[in-house]
């Protein structure tokens, strides 16, 4: 008998429009600038001057992996009332944050 595989799913809620909009926008980091765009009504897109656009994919939370770069991912950070402030990138080679702009 084959082995079980269980894979986590992301909440469905991660899909949505009324969720994801509110983390679109630039974030400040380091020299570079970072975009969060929406693409329809259920996914968020990653520019990077001068690297190719990269399609977020839910995780969990506020977290998404960066889709074509394993052990790549951001976390999105909120501030006391609820607005998203901040951008975490989790990195093989370090954790790096972004203010939003």
């Amino acid at each position: 008998m084959k082995p079980i595989v269980f894979t986590r799913r992301a909440d469905a809620a991660m899909r949505t429009r009324q969720f994801l909009e509110p983390l679109t926008g630039q974030y400040q980091l380091g020299p570079q600038t970072v975009t969060i765009q929406l693409r329809g009504e259920d996914t968020l897109l990653l520019v990077l001057p001068g690297q190719p656009t990269r399609e977020l994919i839910p995780a969990r939370g506020m977290t998404f992996d960066v889709q074509g770069l394993a052990g790549f991912s951001v976390e999105f950070k909120k501030d006391a009332t609820g607005a998203v402030t901040e951008i975490v990138f989790y990195q093989p080679n370090g954790t790096f944050a972004g203010k939003r702009r």
